[in-house]
């Protein structure tokens, strides 16, 4: 009567019922225990009553018990085989890996808080790669919870170095960057070094640059270069210079910039990464836009823009689009840049991206005379980017003040410069 008693446990645990719950009704707490321990033969009546709780049919008591820890370690497996291969960029390989081992949701309360930890933590860089960052986030969240014991320190920071990048591709900056400085405390409280101490800083560099820190982003990033040269290592190196790259650009330090970019590309060949490649370019051409190498910007961002477009990634295409507009609105090509305008408002629905266009688009009309035209797609360019760049609006204001300036209408000119001196915003055309 054991095997009996074995599997009416297995199938109450599945159900995540207590013995009190499937007592209820039908006999007592006591004699469920004794019946799981086999120490009693219940009636056919009583087992039909517990089928029926248990949602079973009375033969499925009768089946072999199934070997629990043979099962456990089976899934135990299957999720360090998915970890590594998600550690070392097979994601395809890790997806599979998973989908091979059929864990379901009863399954995984078989499963330690460590074992979870990994399986949420692998499930959320799945996600990540995916684009999917709500979900991504989600997941990382519930890793961190099952990882919170001081046993799992090296995987919570990895799980918590993961959960701020994802809040960076958001734009969260100050969230990233309070988990990063946690995760930054665990990491020297436990003294541990190694890659997972160059990605936590690498992705505090991010952050710091984000938020306009740009020399504590590049003393960051320093530091994480430095530990890759003690360890002989190239780990995120690429990453680590065209963040290097961005943060030298904003400072307008231009050679130091392009040679970062330029190390960034080597890396990222040496990796055959072509969207990571396609992003450097990307910032590449707006150096050389800054610097006024308009023929060499717009030759790196048709570069940039068609490897994101082999790569299918269309929205990142888009703000090459944008770019490449920029670049030859520059150069007084107006006929070109307004094509690429005129494509970005066709093919997206972003705010953002249509913003910028109407913007571009007023500036070639307002260059070409016609203000009236211009000042139509300011304004449109104003509200559709005020919910996202309060910083870009107040630039378009400026932008507004001027034709209305042009169009002989003072007044309104006036308080249109006078709203943006209250917010202190730059005024300018480019």
């Amino acid at each position: 009567m054991g095997g009996v008693g074995q599997r009416i446990k297995e199938l109450r645990k599945a159900s995540q019922m207590t013995q009190q719950e499937l007592a209820e009704g039908v006999v007592t707490r006591s004699y469920i225990s004794q019946i799981e321990k086999g120490l009693i033969q219940p009636s056919y009546d009583t087992l039909d009553k517990l089928s029926k709780k248990l949602d079973c049919t009375v033969e499925d008591f009768f089946k072999e018990p199934e070997n629990t820890a043979l099962r456990v370690a089976e899934w135990k497996k299957y999720i360090r085989f998915a970890e590594g291969q998600a550690e070392s960029g097979q994601y395809d390989q890790s997806r599979r890996t998973l989908d091979s081992c059929n864990l379901d949701a009863k399954g995984e309360l078989e499963l330690n808080d460590h074992d979870l930890g990994l399986l949420y933590w692998v499930r959320g860089k799945l996600a990540e790669v995916r684009f999917q960052h709500d979900e991504a986030r989600a997941l990382y969240e519930i890793s961190l919870h099952h990882l919170a014991s001081y046993m799992y320190v090296k995987e919570r920071v990895r799980t918590m170095d993961s959960l701020a990048y994802v809040h960076l591709q958001e734009n969260r900056n100050m969230e990233a960057l309070r988990i990063l400085n946690d995760a930054n405390e665990i990491l020297l409280q436990n003294q541990l070094g190694g890659l997972l101490k160059i990605s936590v800083l690498v992705n505090s560099g991010v952050a710091h640059g984000k938020l306009g820190e740009c020399h504590s982003a590049i003393r960051l990033l320093g530091e994480a270069a430095r530990i890759n040269q003690d360890l002989g290592s190239h780990y995120k190196a690429g990453h680590i210079a065209s963040s290097l790259g961005i943060c030298h650009m904003q400072l307008k330090q231009f050679p130091e910039a392009e040679t970062q970019f330029q190390r960034a590309l080597h890396f990222y060949d040496l990796e055959d990464n072509v969207p990571n490649r396609a992003a450097v370019l990307n910032n590449l051409g707006e150096l050389y836009r800054q610097t006024e190498r308009y023929d060499e910007s717009i030759s790196v961002l048709s570069e940039s823009f068609d490897l994101f477009m082999d790569q299918g990634q269309t929205q990142h295409a888009i703000t090459v689009r944008l770019e490449l507009a920029k670049s030859f609105y520059l150069k007084q090509d107006s006929t070109r840049a307004r094509v690429y305008c005129e494509q970005v408002l066709h093919d997206t629905d972003r705010p953002q991206h249509q913003g910028s266009a109407h913007k571009i688009i007023g500036l070639l009309d307002f260059r070409s005379g016609n203000y009236v035209q211009a000042l139509k797609h300011f304004k449109q360019a104003q509200d559709l980017l005020m919910p996202y760049d309060v910083k870009e609006s107040f630039a378009i204001l400026s932008c507004i003040a001027e034709a209305h300036l042009a169009l002989g209408d003072f007044e309104t000119a006036a308080k249109s410069y006078q709203k943006v001196a209250r917010n202190e915003r730059p005024l300018t055309l480019v």
